[in-house]
């Protein structure tokens, strides 16, 4: 959906917007334009009927009940999730200012992308033992915060082999996707005495990566 219908605040506006709304995409003219089916028209002067009767019962003293009010609250959820549905998806290009302001629809701004810290993390032993080892990520930005940059999250790749291989002959793999500042590593048996190497980038959501961190 490019474009959002936005109800106002007070029940009399939101009378005069149904009202208005549904008379100016049934012209034969505007529907044509806008490309509104019959179905869809058939659907919003339905919700228009419901609502008109139920607002007269609403504006009486002696009608306005309960019930009343309730059935007014379900009309106009029902006709903002059919407005979304019919004038929501009315091409963009379609879509005059005039036809913006009568069906108040209100262009959805793309949102902004997540940037990739351009930072590395920090990673430390936070506690050792048995086939086991704990890291916590430190963000240098916040090192007293476990927050991770905004948006961003640690991918996280190890090697197990021996001890003192060069850095540059390091062939990492089983990349791990880490959203808080510890994780905990566990070894199989068979990896007890071997060394395991592990590096980490941040990560947004659409994969790019920070810097790499030093190797631990």
């Amino acid at each position: 959906m490019i474009n959002t219908p936005r109800l106002y605040t007070t029940d009399a506006e939101n009378n005069s917007y149904i009202n208005s709304s549904v008379e100016y995409i049934i012209v034969p003219t505007n529907k044509s334009r806008l490309k509104i089916t019959d179905d869809s028209e058939t659907k919003m002067i339905d919700i228009r009927i419901l609502w008109v009767a139920n607002w007269q019962k609403h504006t009486n003293v002696n009608q306005n009940t309960k019930s009343v009010n309730n059935e007014k609250t379900r009309l106009l959820g029902l006709f903002k999730n059919n407005s979304r549905e019919v004038y929501g998806n009315i091409p963009n290009n379609l879509l005059t200012t005039d036809d913006r302001e009568a069906l108040r629809l209100f262009e959805r701004k793309a949102a902004s992308p997540i940037l990739v810290a351009d930072f590395r993390p920090l990673m430390v032993e936070e506690e050792i033992s048995h086939l086991l080892i704990k890291l916590r990520f430190i963000n240098t930005k916040t090192p007293s915060s476990r927050k991770m940059p905004k948006g961003n999250k640690i991918f996280l790749e190890t090697y197990i082999g021996l001890a003192g291989i060069a850095d540059a002959d390091l062939v990492f793999s089983n990349g791990v996707v880490i959203g808080n500042a510890f994780y905990t590593f566990l070894f199989d048996a068979e990896d007890a005495g071997k060394t395991c190497y592990f590096r980490a980038y941040y990560q947004n959501t659409r994969g790019d990566r920070s810097p790499v961190s030093l190797i631990l």
